[in-house]
């Protein structure tokens, strides 16, 4: 079996950005190529919706929202939703509309933005 080098982008910390070629990520070349492949197809799609929030759990990290429809998959319906970090909920509150998007992962619906509409 063969072995390439991945090449990708760096990103510097403290507000500078800047490129560079990262060289020691290494993947199976040919023959293993296609799971390779597979396994990034596995990363889920964030979903985008709108709607207003009806609970929110004591230590603010599950949100339950009555949404919009979402394209391709369900209908309007009410949902729980988990936080991506600790503070994401910290300005949410009850009666909100809010737009949001999210991710399922392991069965979890996960929250990574949210904002007040």
């Amino acid at each position: 079996m063969k072995w390439k080098p991945l090449l990708g982008i760096v990103f510097a910390v403290g507000g500078v950005v800047g490129a560079g070629i990262a060289i020691m990520s290494t993947m199976p070349s040919s023959s293993s190529s296609s799971s390779s492949r597979s396994s990034l197809s596995s990363v889920p799609a964030a979903l985008s919706t709108s709607g207003q929030v009806k609970a929110i759990s004591a230590d603010q990290q599950t949100l339950t929202i009555a949404h919009q429809a979402l394209h391709g998959t369900s209908g309007a319906t009410v949902m729980t939703f988990a936080a991506a970090t600790p503070t994401l909920f910290a300005d949410v509150s009850v009666a909100d509309r809010v737009q949001f998007s999210f991710v399922e992962v392991d069965g979890r619906r996960i929250i990574q933005a949210i904002t007040k509409r």
